[in-house]
């Protein structure tokens, strides 16, 4: 290990820099929050379905799609932006962009599979 051990400016840069990354990060988790709560919600589009629908919100599998996009995309996502947070300077800023990006990805993929129903 170096003089400064493990957590040096060099790696992670100032306090400030550290305190605002670690603020994304707090917004990455609320959002991720925020899509585990829309998969929830994008399952209740099936509420309309008949029982010989054939859209794929009226499946179970494209109920499962619905739930699932957006709650894996969730958990990845602060996986990415929690790596960000670790690794350093030069990936933290993209590993946390990339985070978000996962979010929203799944976020949106979910909404189109419960678009389906209507």
């Amino acid at each position: 290990m170096t003089a400064g051990g493990w957590f040096t400016r060099e790696r992670f840069g100032s306090p400030r820099r550290n305190l605002g990354a670690f603020v994304v990060f707090c917004g990455l988790v609320l959002f991720a929050v925020a899509g585990l709560v829309a998969g929830v919600l994008f399952v209740m589009a099936s509420d309309a379905c008949g029982s010989g629908d054939p859209q794929l919100i009226c499946s179970t599998t494209g109920q499962n799609l619905a739930a699932g996009l957006p709650m894996g995309a969730a958990l990845l996502g602060v996986l990415v932006g929690g790596a960000g947070l670790f690794v350093g300077r030069p990936l933290r800023t993209p590993l946390l962009v990339a985070g978000f990006m996962i979010v929203i990805l799944g976020i949106v993929a979910g909404g189109l599979v419960a678009a389906t129903g209507r």
